[in-house]
């Protein structure tokens, strides 16, 4: 009787933890210059395209096939650091990882200034997301922003 008792106890935390965690429904999306709204002025194609992504707590950003060379050059030969992403919900800065995928989500996004939570990719939303990095002189912070393109919330 008493682990029947504890384990009703403990089932429903352990469910709570398992959909807290589960991204399974977080879509991926895949860094392209394509999507960037800051093209090089002699690039020979200036099309630009609003990722399309679907409504959801989070999604995933992948730039494992990414060439930061170029945003290397105009860092100071500095790889980027942040993503700054500005959306209804609020302006978060999220750590950047070059090799890999990169979670945005309440979870890893910081709210910047009014100390918000994320509250996820909402439908109807036109978030702008950019990559660079994050400079701070003295009591002053600037997001130095190299690529830049915005998702439409569907």
């Amino acid at each position: 009787m008493y682990f029947k008792f504890l384990f009703s106890l403990v089932l429903p935390i352990l469910s709570f933890a398992n959909l807290s965690s589960d991204r399974s429904d977080y879509q991926k999306i895949i860094l392209d210059d394509y999507y960037s709204h800051a093209k090089p002025k002699d690039a020979k194609d200036k099309t630009t395209q609003n990722y399309k992504v679907r409504s959801a707590l989070g999604i995933i950003l992948d730039c494992s096939k990414y060439d930061f060379s170029l945003i290397r050059k105009m860092n100071n030969g500095k790889d980027p650091d942040k993503i700054h992403l500005v959306c209804k919900s609020g302006t978060f800065d999220i750590e950047l990882n070059l090799h890999g995928e990169t979670i945005i989500d309440k979870t890893t996004a910081h709210s910047i200034g009014e100390e918000k939570e994320f509250k996820g990719f909402e439908k109807g939303d036109t978030p702008i997301l950019g990559i660079g990095t994050l400079a701070i002189t003295g009591t002053k912070a600037q997001m130095l922003t190299y690529w830049v393109s915005m998702m439409d919330i569907e």
